[in-house]
């Protein structure tokens, strides 16, 4: 694993939602759960809360953000809701189980004082890595060819299309801002670029539940082979390979891996139980390397907002970081 000194972490890393969010009253979940709250405590910064119920159990509640903050769409909680319903009697477990919803509110299982995949990493453990790989591997193959049960099930309010392309989200606007670093695409770099774009588009038997927000802080780590997936708020049936993005490009974190190999057996080994085809090479690598360009292509879209921050802000250097791993990744296929 690679990451940044805790100087250039700490400037990188931008929780989403600045503005401190309302925090459910005890009442409001009460309702909810039918059983007195003893305390509500927010689990900073995010819109999620520790709340310890009256036989002393506690239980994760989880809430529509305030619309003066990011990523406060309505949806982020229906998606999350839906795909935990739709996974919840998959065993070995793959997520915290749903527990009760209500318009704005999730209570889910409280799994403990777990770490996240990315605090065990920067504090020099990087041995659950393997074990986030199969989690992700077995997520998609156990969701493989079931798009039409989920969304006339738990998915029916969500638009298949709208979350098939959700991978191409700003994409259009990123390519533009490549002139800001003095280049251009060439034709033939275009071309590579519409066949990823078509390859999205119609994944075939790609096509499973993806996360759609698989980084290292989305994966809690147990004892070994029990790790659970996380906050599924951009949950949707996708091409599953364009996913796997966060193990090739710098997260919040800047974590990246130095040698994939194992990560990427992992994976591929869990997945072929459901898609064979992705024990090929040349279909698993073009798939990774295009939807890599068009993750890296979508951050440029930010570059506007970037460079209204203040001189020396990291985020330009992300950027940079993040075209030069997706450059990495699709070398395999070009030299192959």
């Amino acid at each position: 694993m690679h990451y940044l000194p805790t100087s250039l972490r700490s400037l990188c890393f931008r929780p989403a939602g600045t503005i401190a969010p309302r925090v459910p009253s005890s009442a409001a979940i009460e309702r909810l759960l039918g059983v007195p709250v003893q305390s509500v405590d927010r689990l900073q910064p995010w819109s999620v809360a520790r709340v310890r119920l009256a036989d002393n159990t506690t239980v994760i509640v989880k809430w529509s953000r305030t619309a003066d903050t990011e990523r406060a769409e309505p949806a982020r909680l229906r998606a999350e809701r839906s795909a935990l319903q739709f996974l919840a009697d998959v065993e070995p477990p793959l997520t915290p189980k749903l527990l009760a919803s209500g318009e704005d509110l999730l209570v889910i299982e409280d799994l403990g004082p777990r770490p996240s995949l990315r605090e065990l990493i920067l504090a020099g453990d990087d041995r659950a890595v393997v074990d986030f790989a199969r989690a992700l591997g077995r997520l998609h193959a156990v969701t493989a060819g079931r798009a039409e049960e989920y969304y006339a099930g738990p998915g029916a309010w969500a638009d298949p299309d709208a979350d098939l392309k959700a991978s191409l989200d700003g994409l259009r606007s990123g390519i533009d801002r490549l002139t800001d670093f003095g280049t251009t695409i060439s034709s033939a770099a275009a071309h590579e670029l519409a066949d990823a774009i078509t390859e999205i588009l119609h994944p075939g038997r790609f096509l499973a539940l993806t996360n759609g927000d698989v980084g290292l802080n989305n994966y809690l780590v147990g004892t070994a082979g029990d790790g659970r997936l996380i906050d599924f708020e951009t949950a949707g049936f996708r091409h599953v390979l364009a996913e796997m993005t966060d193990l090739y490009t710098p997260g919040p974190m800047w974590i990246t891996l130095s040698e994939p190999t194992l990560v990427e057996a992992a994976y591929r080994a869990q997945l072929a139980t459901a898609i064979p085809e992705v024990t090929d090479d040349r279909t698993y690598g073009r798939a990774v390397a295009g939807g890599t360009f068009i993750w890296a292509a979508r951050r440029l879209a930010k570059l506007p907002e970037i460079d209204a921050r203040p001189a020396g802000d990291a985020s330009r250097v992300h950027r940079v970081a993040t075209l030069e791993a997706a450059a990495t990744t699709a070398e395999p296929c070009v030299s192959g």
